[in-house]
């Protein structure tokens, strides 16, 4: 598993009430609570399948797949600190519960919970509810938490940058393969094999694109009939990876 740094967690209001004007009378509020991603939820204790936000989550920073995000989290200005890990069971669906929560008279309450943007996308950590009655005690723990530590796996990683130039390769070999010079053509956007449609078979199983990356391109010349083929091509492993095409299976 590979680790990379996040960002820096931050407390997400779940319910606030400010009672610094009523003298008597706590008030008691049933709120609902959800860890994981935010997502649309209904009813208690209730289930919602985010697999498909987890994964785009999780490509954007460099993972096929998030198995954890973990943080150090403050529970009190007075430094207590608590570990959470947010596993991959959380990641993949949300988690909603309704508690009952107190807000005293005369005084300004808070709840929050710890969240993390990835992307766009909020991650309600697996935290405990952090409560207080002190308006600047929020910003202090901000302040004072660190960066969330990212766990996963990296396979078929790559860059914005490097996507942009395998596509755009692609896109050049498909243009120049049909006027290249027998028997073979090769760039960092494609392989291809002069009527040969075997060479062609190998050469993709050996770069895994043999499911997804194969294809040809048939060349006729209405002057020149005896020079009629076919290239049989397929695409580089680079080329399947930045158009988000799956490999061959290992």
């Amino acid at each position: 598993m590979e680790k990379k740094v996040g960002p820096k967690p931050f407390l997400k209001i779940l319910q606030a009430m400010d009672l610094r004007g009523v003298d008597s009378g706590d008030v008691t509020k049933t709120v609902k609570e959800t860890h994981g991603f935010v997502v649309s939820q209904s009813g208690t204790v209730s289930k919602t399948d985010t697999k498909e936000v987890h994964a785009e989550v999780s490509g954007q920073y460099g993972f096929s797949e998030i198995s954890n995000v973990s943080a150090t989290v403050g529970t009190s200005v007075s430094g207590s600190v608590s570990r959470t890990n947010t596993t991959e069971t959380t990641l993949k669906t949300s988690r909603t519960t309704e508690t009952d929560y107190i807000f005293k008279a005369g005084k300004f309450t808070g709840f929050y919970l710890w969240a993390v943007n990835l992307k766009g996308e909020v991650l309600i950590l697996d935290a405990p509810v952090i409560g207080t009655n002190d308006p600047d005690e929020k910003k202090t723990l901000e302040k004072n938490v660190g960066r969330v530590e990212l766990e996963g796996e990296a396979k078929n990683f790559m860059s914005e940058k490097d996507k942009i130039y395998y596509r755009n390769m692609h896109d050049q070999f498909k243009k120049n393969v049909t006027s290249a010079s027998p028997p073979n053509y090769s760039t960092d956007g494609g392989k291809g094999f002069w009527n040969d449609w075997q060479k062609r078979d190998a050469s993709a199983q050996t770069d895994n694109t043999y499911e997804y990356g194969r294809y040809s391109e048939k060349v006729s010349y209405w002057y020149s009939p005896w020079n009629n083929g076919t290239w049989y091509c397929h695409m580089t492993e680079e080329v399947a990876i930045a158009k988000g095409l799956p490999l061959d299976p290992s």
